[in-house]
């Protein structure tokens, strides 16, 4: 991902620019996730917003357009012996995490990639969920033949939402933080 200062959003801000190789089956298929979080997810404050895809046919590749979070990821601050992370910032950054995921529910998309270089950090320190090219609608998980095609990251959001529960009213949510030491 690059960020091109001179291509801004309507709002006049930077915008950050993922560039898709369509000559590849996986990479395809990740352009799939990212067009259902555009195409199912409204706007959520905890959600780095998708602008657009833009497809360049003649040479092969999509470009997904996305709101810029300037302050880098999770995993960097997690890593970084000169950020704190307190208890308080700890809880408010897992509510809001929280907050995101419960929205794509409600909204029947499943993300299936959370991890801390998933989660990007906004200059105020509010955390934005991003990269949604391995999410499925909820409708699709039970069209997976074998939990190969989940990457091992997901397990906490996969496992509880199985075929055989699907209809089920119930489902339960989890969701862990941790400090890396």
């Amino acid at each position: 991902m690059f960020v091109l200062p001179h291509i801004l959003n309507d709002a006049g801000r930077d915008v950050a620019v993922k560039v898709i190789d369509m000559k590849c089956s996986k990479k395809r298929e990740s352009l799939k996730g990212e067009e259902n979080a555009l195409i199912l997810l409204p706007p959520h404050q905890h959600i780095t917003t998708l602008i657009d895809i833009v497809h360049m046919m003649d040479e092969h590749k999509a470009l997904v357009i996305l709101e810029r979070a300037n302050n880098g990821n999770l995993l960097g601050h997690i890593n970084d012996p000169d950020i704190p992370l307190d208890c308080r910032t700890v809880l408010r950054m897992s509510a809001e995490i929280a907050s995101a995921l419960s929205f794509c529910h409600a909204h029947s998309l499943l993300h299936l990639d959370v991890k801390p270089q998933n989660i990007l950090l906004d200059i105020d320190g509010s955390t934005k969920l991003s990269d949604f090219g391995t999410c499925k609608r909820i409708s699709e998980l039970g069209q997976l033949k074998n939990f190969s095609q989940v990457s091992l990251h997901t397990s906490l959001e996969t496992v509880k939402i199985l075929p055989e529960i699907m209809n089920s009213i119930y489902y339960i949510f989890s969701i862990s933080s941790w400090k890396g030491q």
